[in-house]
């Protein structure tokens, strides 16, 4: 941020930059002007409201001092709009422009931060209040699957008739890993234009929209592999490092590729 009015496939939304009256402060004020199916306006002011507060709690302390979320100050859940505090600084990428800003550093906080939500976003994964109506990635094989069937006719003249028959084969082969029941809690949007660098060298992490319950460990670590894409000896770094901090994890390395292949690709 700041941003004008835009609007995103499925994601109309209205952001601007106002002016606190009392405090004189520039704050962020996000409204959703379309239909919302997934809830997503009322998710991530939930999710600053409650969740990221305690986050930020427990972050180990060296994280404590680089990572910041926005603080909410104010929800209109009737209105499906809220304000949140603004960040003065550098936003770190673009999905589709060749530019980040990370560091090595930033990006192995940003892993950890993704990390840490996924052990620690477990108390919340059946809240009633999170509804994620259309972000559900619950059982991603769901989501790849009609993915791939929609975009059949497109994929068969870009790779062929053999490569995607491989494709479907692959999702096949894969299908009961990929509708396995254990779930995490995800942002489903960590990346460089949602990551602001500030004067003191935090890391801002907002937009949580898409904040989702996935059993897909892999969700969030693929987007921020798949935007580091312009710089291969930093994205070589990032994937090095989140396969030695998921080590423990089954089949994570089998997640991780099937993720860049049917959700990134």
């Amino acid at each position: 941020m700041p941003r004008a009015n835009e609007e995103i496939r499925d994601r109309p939304f209205l952001v601007m930059q106002v002016l606190a009256s009392e405090s004189g402060e520039i704050q962020i004020y996000k409204r959703r002007i379309g239909d919302d199916p997934s809830d997503s306006a009322n998710n991530e002011s939930f999710f600053l409201q409650n969740i990221a507060p305690e986050i930020a709690q427990l972050l180990p302390e060296h994280l404590k001092n680089l990572i910041r979320f926005p603080n909410l100050k104010g929800r209109h859940i009737g209105e499906r709009s809220f304000v949140e505090e603004y960040f003065e600084g550098r936003i770190m990428g673009d999905v589709h422009k060749a530019s980040n800003l990370f560091s090595v550093d930033d990006i192995h906080a940003v892993a950890n931060v993704i990390k840490f939500i996924q052990t620690y976003g477990e108390k919340w994964l059946g809240d009633p209040n999170l509804h994620f109506k259309g972000h559900n990635e619950r059982k991603v094989y769901e989501k790849y699957k009609p993915d791939l069937e929609r975009r059949e006719k497109g994929l068969r003249a870009t790779l062929g008739d053999r490569d995607f028959e491989e494709l479907s084969l692959l999702l096949e082969k894969e299908k009961d890993l990929l509708l396995r029941e254990e779930v995490f809690l995800a942002a489903g949007d960590i990346q460089g234009s949602n990551i602001i660098k500030m004067k003191n060298g935090q890391l801002g992490m907002i937009d949580w929209e898409r904040v989702n319950v996935t059993n897909n460990p892999a969700l969030d670590y693929g987007f921020m592999y798949a935007v580091l894409w312009n710089n291969q000896e930093l994205q070589e770094e990032y994937l090095r490092y989140v396969f030695l901090q998921n080590q423990d994890r089954p089949n994570f390395k089998d997640y991780f590729r099937l993720d860049f292949i049917f959700n990134r690709g």
